[in-house]
């Protein structure tokens, strides 16, 4: 994907534009970055068009086995699909990965959508756990 791909997708996204993004990522080819592949299943996840995102996504994981945020998107499309047990196991991926170089907002957002799908799954005690874990990790770095 080209530069000005790239910023025609973040443009694309920032406007909400997803049959937009859609019909632009059909029209250019990037078959081996695995960042098209993320941006493809994220725009058909938004489209409710789940079984192909799980295609994109599982096609950018199998580009890079350590792209962390098609993980992210796996468990994003399980949860919308109430498929609470895969949507775990994708998170869980993420979180487990933290790193010095994961940005705050990065952690707080994983660690949000990790506890949401805990408490979609019925599981209160997790769904506390990963909500007050974020809001130590926020406390962390304000102090």
């Amino acid at each position: 994907m080209t530069k000005e791909e790239h910023k025609k997708i973040l443009l694309l996204l920032k406007e909400s534009r997803l049959s937009d993004l859609y019909d632009f990522l059909i029209s250019i080819s990037a078959p081996n970055d695995p960042n098209y592949w993320y941006y493809k299943g994220y725009a058909l996840r938004k489209l409710e068009r789940f079984d192909e995102a799980i295609e994109s996504a599982n096609e950018a994981l199998f580009l890079d086995a350590n792209f962390n945020i098609a993980h992210f998107e796996l468990g994003m499309i399980y949860q919308s699909r109430s498929d609470y047990k895969k949507a775990i196991e994708h998170i869980k991926k993420v979180v487990d990965s933290f790193s010095e170089q994961t940005t705050l907002p990065e952690k707080i957002d994983t660690l949000n959508s990790f506890a949401l799908t805990y408490k979609m799954a019925r599981d209160t005690d997790n769904a506390f756990k990963y909500y007050n874990l974020s809001l130590e990790i926020l406390a962390q770095e304000i102090y």
